[in-house]
């Protein structure tokens, strides 16, 4: 058996290669203030109102038809959402039982670059 050893990946067709250690094409530790603890791809944030943050991608991907999941990292009940979807950006949104909250989420999302 063979191996294969490499430090990025491109796929064909993209112009961005991707660090091996992160497959996924963007993926983050977004703090309740919007700061970015850890990121790949990520170029910004901006927290929009409460539990609303606009996330803006380094590398934009070739469509807005990019599938991503995030979650809350808390130990309340929270849910998260991606909305917005858009080539080189969206929006995630934070809920508890009484509507939308700031929370620490991490998110991961998938798609081909541009």
């Amino acid at each position: 058996m063979s191996t294969l050893k490499v430090s990025n990946i491109q796929k064909t067709g993209e112009s961005v290669s991707r660090d091996v250690s992160g497959v996924a094409a963007a993926w983050a530790v977004i703090e309740s203030t919007a700061a970015i603890s850890s990121s790949l791809n990520i170029s910004s944030t901006t927290s929009v109102s409460t539990g609303k943050i606009d996330i803006s991608l380094t590398n934009s991907f070739s469509d807005e038809f990019w599938a991503g999941v995030s979650s809350p990292q808390s130990s309340q009940l929270f849910t998260s959402t991606l909305t917005n979807p858009a080539s080189g950006s969206m929006r995630v949104n934070s809920n508890n039982s009484s509507g939308l909250v700031d929370a620490r989420v991490r998110l991961i999302i998938t798609g081909d670059l541009a």
